[in-house]
């Protein structure tokens, strides 16, 4: 395929978001080790970022903990999932750190655009319209001076520990609040964004709730971290049918 080419978002793929994965809260590797193992095998597995509570990719110390995640990965892509990987604001600079198979999108690639039959479906972390401060941070984190900063504070720090701190302040943020009146709102506020989109699927809010009309379907994943819940894609015959399942009552 060349990398021009629409990606089909196909029948049974499976969609996750916001899994927050940590040595602490690994709860997602059950899922990723049945599909390595080939206990179920869906042809697609899309990663909607935030997937890894921390994990920069340059950051020698984010591969070390996340070494069992990224091992589930690379051999899932080996098998013959298409994995699709679009970054978050947990989860950047992936670029090398899986298989080549791993398809990543950093955030300047999203939206990412899928075809299912003759709809067009638009994919995105979600972390948009936040505000320039929000924007600034983002260009600075990912640039090579940010990262420089974050090298230099991780060398300033005996094992790791500035790291290990920013580790530990995560492990402590509450992922699992409910905002009122999100999905009417973000629909007006996220077809700006995605103004060729008849269906929007994003992560990042943790919210798990849908909007529709005759004009768009738009879904705010449930965050994987705060009930073990994903999406699948359950039919493409008469519109694209999302099924929300839950790994741990499966």
């Amino acid at each position: 395929m060349s990398p021009s080419a629409p990606i089909e978002l196909q029948e049974g793929a499976v969609l996750i978001a916001d899994a927050h994965y940590s040595p602490q809260r690994s709860e997602l590797l059950t899922l990723l080790e049945a599909i390595a193992s080939g206990e179920w095998t869906p042809p697609q597995l899309i990663l909607m970022g935030d997937v890894v509570d921390m994990l920069i990719g340059p950051l020698a110390y984010t591969r070390q903990i996340n070494a069992p995640f990224i091992a589930a990965i690379d051999r899932i892509a080996g098998q013959g999932v298409e994995v699709i990987y679009l970054e978050g604001n947990h989860d950047f600079h992936l670029k090398g750190v899986f298989d080549p198979a791993v398809k990543v999108f950093a955030r300047q690639q999203q939206p990412l655009m899928l075809r299912a039959g003759d709809w067009q479906v638009a994919l995105l972390h979600g972390d948009y319209l936040a505000g320039w401060a929000y924007e600034l941070y983002c260009r600075v984190v990912r640039s090579r001076v940010g990262l420089w900063l974050i090298h230099l504070l991780t060398l300033n720090f005996i094992n790791n520990r500035f790291l290990r701190q920013m580790e530990q302040k995560l492990q402590r943020k509450e992922l699992c609040l409910a905002l009122e009146g999100f999905g009417e709102r973000r629909v007006d506020e996220i077809q700006r964004v995605c103004p060729k989109a008849d269906i929007i699927l994003e992560g990042h809010f943790h919210q798990g709730v849908q909007v529709k009309s005759s004009q768009l379907h738009y879904e705010n994943l449930p965050a994987f971290a705060c009930g073990q819940s994903f999406l699948v894609v359950q039919s493409k015959q008469n519109g694209v049918l999302f099924q929300q399942r839950d790994w741990g009552h499966s």
